[in-house]
């Protein structure tokens, strides 16, 4: 896998900064929105959109659309993602920055494949009770704090 300097330069500053190597780790195990990414690294929606198109412009990622959402992941046999597999073969797994984020993508996973998130029908939210759930998980642990519920009010 020999690249030339002018290819692996800018993949290596890419995967240089602390918050793009931990997109990269999250983005190996599996693919992920622009606001699923914000929520598991805690970071703004431009942060995180900036980050993405730095490590897809060094063609360490590939992005697809699904409905109205971007989705990103690791690029596959490609130049840039046998470098970032390569790379991520050397992190500790027990890294707690890592394992938050596990902690936190398993989390956002969860809450993905939800039958009332899936939209299935079944499970679906059919009143305000029912949206609760929902909008707690959606704001996660740093908003729930700001979440004030009164119930329904009385016809």
């Amino acid at each position: 896998m020999q690249q030339s300097f002018d290819k692996l330069l800018p993949r290596l500053r890419a995967i240089a900064e602390p918050s793009r190597l931990r997109l990269l780790a999250i983005l190996a195990r599996g693919e992920f929105s622009v606001s699923e990414l914000t929520e598991i690294l805690g970071q703004s929606q431009p942060r995180v959109s900036r980050h993405l198109k730095l490590l897809d412009d060094c063609g360490l990622l590939e992005r697809f659309r699904e409905q109205h959402w971007m989705y990103y992941r690791v690029a596959g046999d490609t130049e840039g993602g046998r470098l970032a597999r390569l790379l991520l073969e050397e992190l500790d797994a027990d890294d707690p920055a890592l394992a938050g984020d596990l902690e936190r993508m398993r989390r956002v996973l969860e809450v993905r494949d939800s039958p009332a998130v899936a939209g299935d029908g079944e499970g679906a939210a059919t009143g305000p009770d029912d949206l609760v759930p929902l909008i707690a998980a959606e704001l996660g642990e740093q908003g729930q704090d700001a979440l004030l519920y009164f119930g329904i009010a009385p016809d």
